[in-house]
């Protein structure tokens, strides 16, 4: 049968052992995670208004914005595309963006980089008079640069849509 004094004395210990690391996090900064999290919010935020009046005469100016020198994309479809000037070929080609919407879904930093998980949503014009609507999946990798900016470092996509002839079932 314990007595009264090992309960207490276990009592005491828990109560030690929260004080220890309660007092361990007070030298960690306040809100480092959420500054961060809302430095890259706000670049996401920037550069998707920039997006929807993209054209293959401002396209270079979003990358750079954007996108990190070293930066990779994985589009569905294609193979990847490394480096600012690969991209901004690439985003040139893209048609009006005006109806995009995106949401996003987790975020999570882990010192210089963070990844960041969306939906999104966009219609997109076929001809004058018709255009389709496609949803999907979003990956962002973020690095934080030598002058503490967020920039995109990889960027993985997918469509909701399936291929023609796919043989993929519902999850």
């Amino acid at each position: 049968m314990k007595t009264p004094n090992i309960y207490f004395f276990r009592g005491l210990l828990i109560i030690l052992l929260s004080f220890i690391v309660n007092s361990c996090q007070l030298n960690k900064p306040e809100n480092t995670i959420s500054s961060e999290e809302k430095a890259i919010r706000k670049v996401v935020e920037t550069a998707l208004e920039m997006f929807t009046g993209m054209n293959k005469d401002n396209a270079s100016e979003i990358v750079k914005f954007f996108y990190a020198e070293d930066a990779i994309i994985f589009p569905p479809n294609i193979l990847p595309i490394k480096g600012i000037d690969s991209i901004t070929k690439f985003l040139q080609t893209y048609p009006d963006m005006s109806d995009y919407r995106h949401k996003p879904n987790e975020i999570v930093v882990f010192g210089d980089y963070a990844y960041l998980w969306e939906t999104w949503s966009v219609t997109l014009p076929l001809t004058a008079l018709t255009s389709y609507k496609d949803s999907g999946t979003i990956i962002w990798i973020w690095h934080k640069q030598s002058d503490k900016s967020w920039k995109l470092w990889r960027e993985i996509w997918h469509s909701d849509i399936p291929l023609p002839d796919s043989s993929a079932t519902e999850p």
